[in-house]
């Protein structure tokens, strides 16, 4: 997986950095970090090939996790990309908006790096999941 190209959109830089560990168990090191979902649209415009995957906080300043989804699946080159969304809103309507919008998995935070990096590891190959 070393070839990976991921998107973290991620306004904490506790969880930006718990992401970061399991992207590197998984030898994944080409890894853009964006503060909030406008930073993250602007990566994903200017993105020379498209990411493989993305990653975002659900709840972030500008432009949320759910904003940020519905414009990636209207981008030509990004709208099957994998995209996992993550949230420490504890409500089952968040994960099911969520999927509709086109998300492939949503995560409860707090998640273990084991936890996330087997998400990551099987996000391109699954439909949608809600992880408790």
């Amino acid at each position: 997986m070393s070839t990976r190209k991921v998107l973290v959109a991620e306004d904490e830089m506790a969880h930006f950095e718990l992401v970061k560990m399991a992207l590197n168990r998984l030898n994944i090191n080409d890894v853009t970090h964006a503060e909030d979902g406008a930073i993250a649209l602007k990566h994903i415009e200017d993105a020379t090939p498209p990411f493989n995957l993305i990653i975002s906080d659900l709840q972030m300043p500008n432009m949320s996790g759910d904003e940020l989804l519905l414009k990636v699946r209207q981008d030509k080159y990004h709208c099957e990309v994998p995209f996992i969304m993550m949230s420490a809103l504890d409500s089952l309507n968040a994960a099911i908006s969520t999927k509709d919008k086109g998300a492939t998995i949503f995560i409860y935070k707090p998640v273990s790096v084991e936890n996330l990096t087997r998400k990551i590891r099987t996000a391109l190959s699954i439909d949608f999941q809600v992880d408790n």
